[in-house]
């Protein structure tokens, strides 16, 4: 899918980045490729990107990308339906259908309310503060969606079949955690070795 891989670009933007601060400071080496496969249920819908597998103990903080990320409304949904971004990360809101759409959160991590909007508009929002930021429109209540704010920039929508790869982790002990849509998040505790890769399965 093509917002798949418009997020997964962005990751790697950001993990080529702290590569290149790893190279840096000596430890070009010392990272890890992790991947695997979740347990994509077969009737749901391929553009409901309902799982979200990140690396979340990383000791090290990656600045945000300057290049904004975009959750759009078109045919009365939300595109991506969930969006995976860093702390300090400025989202773009769009509207692409040719009526209004009123966009709001009450979640903890980020509350906000766009107001009723038209076509063309391009509302956007900073979000400072990591945790699960719930979508929706006012007018539209059958309309949701998703955005994850994280501390590390070590995250991947799993494609249609459920594969996942997170490169550039850096090596040590870490835990990697797997959300999906339903509010449960799946963790497991693993050692990276430098160089390797890493199989993991949720």
């Amino acid at each position: 899918m093509a917002w798949t891989k418009r997020i997964a670009h962005v990751a790697e933007i950001v993990m080529a980045c702290a590569g290149l601060l790893a190279a840096a400071s000596g430890q070009a080496n010392s990272v890890t490729t992790i991947e695997g496969k979740v347990g994509v249920l077969p009737h749901e819908r391929p553009d409901r990107l309902s799982w979200l597998v990140w690396v979340d103990d990383v000791p090290v903080q990656y600045p945000a990308p300057q290049e904004h990320a975009i959750l759009s409304q078109k045919g009365m949904s939300f595109i991506p339906h969930v969006l995976p971004i860093l702390v300090g990360t400025t989202v773009d809101f769009p509207n692409g259908d040719p009526f209004g759409h009123n966009v709001f959160s009450i979640s903890a991590a980020k509350r906000f309310n766009l107001g009723l909007y038209p076509q063309g508009r391009v509302p956007t929002i900073l979000f400072d503060k990591s945790g699960i930021v719930t979508v929706m429109c006012n007018v539209h209540p059958n309309m949701s969606a998703y955005i994850i704010v994280l501390n590390t920039p070590f995250f991947a929508v799993p494609e249609r079949d459920g594969h996942f790869i997170i490169r550039n982790v850096p090596s040590g002990s870490r835990v990697v955690r797997c959300w999906s849509e339903d509010g449960k998040i799946r963790e497991v505790k693993v050692t990276l070795r430098p160089g390797s890769i890493q199989n993991l399965d949720f």
